[in-house]
């Protein structure tokens, strides 16, 4: 069974847009700004979490290994082509695109590489994670009833 890009990427986008409204909230309510990273990692975390479980109730069995990294890079894939359709997107702002002007396009390109392995090492722990949870529930349900 393959992951859902479809539904990987609205989770995504949704987990993230969800943290942009609610860091800019606590940011003007109490100056609490929550960290950058923070976006960087939760919208794969929680996106491969639960396509990992959807993919465990569809299949009834645990996510196999070599599916895991398959899914994994896809939906690292789709994080890769959503990044570079923000960057762009928010390169139209003028203060950005000044901001940018100075920046080596090699150290973006490193730091780029650098994210992408963090997501896509993201992608494949919890894609595992969201499967084995799913598993046990239906496991227990299972003895239960």
């Amino acid at each position: 069974m393959h992951v859902n890009l479809l539904r990987y990427t609205g989770i995504y986008v949704l987990t993230g847009t969800t943290l942009m409204v609610l860091s800019v909230f606590l940011e003007r309510a109490v100056g609490i700004a929550l960290s950058s990273m923070i976006s960087m990692i939760v919208p794969p975390l929680v996106a491969a979490l639960l396509e990992g479980k959807r993919i465990a109730r569809v299949t009834m069995a645990p996510i196999s290994n070599g599916e895991a990294w398959r899914a994994a890079l896809a939906a690292t894939a789709v994080v890769a082509v959503l990044n570079v359709v923000f960057l762009g997107v928010w390169m139209l702002l003028p203060q950005v695109s000044h901001a940018m002007r100075g920046a080596e396009l090699s150290s973006l390109g490193l730091l780029f590489a650098v994210l992408l392995g963090v997501v896509l090492l993201i992608n494949r722990i919890f894609l595992t994670m969201g499967s084995s949870q799913e598993m046990k529930l239906i496991a227990r349900q299972s003895e239960e009833g």
